[in-house]
């Protein structure tokens, strides 16, 4: 959760003060990092909801990188739309961070 705040915070810094063509470039690297730790979380411990949550910060890097390779509109609707995908990576974390602690958000 710590890293995801660093990155929230980051992510404002480069649209604070980075220019216009500078911070798709920050925002590919905060990304990248926040993608190769949620990596390095699936591959060293036994649950299963960081999978997800590195699926979504996947989709995000990569649109991100389509909109700097091939500039155009149809890669920038994407990377526009890359941020959607934090939701459902929260939602994920939280639901699975639960259900491993053996709380049941329903009960059933």
């Amino acid at each position: 959760m710590i890293w995801i705040i660093f990155a929230t915070a980051g992510t404002a810094y480069v649209d604070l003060y980075a220019s216009a063509a500078d911070s798709a470039y920050g925002h590919l690297i905060i990304d990248s990092l926040l993608l190769a730790l949620a990596l390095r979380y699936v591959l060293t411990q036994p649950v299963y909801w960081p999978i997800w949550f590195a699926g979504f910060q996947l989709i995000t890097v990569t649109t991100e990188l389509a909109q700097l390779v091939m500039p155009g509109p149809l890669p920038t609707m994407y990377a526009d739309l890359a941020g959607f995908w934090a939701a459902p990576a929260l939602v994920t974390m939280a639901i699975g961070t639960a259900k491993d602690r053996g709380f049941y958000l329903v009960s059933g």
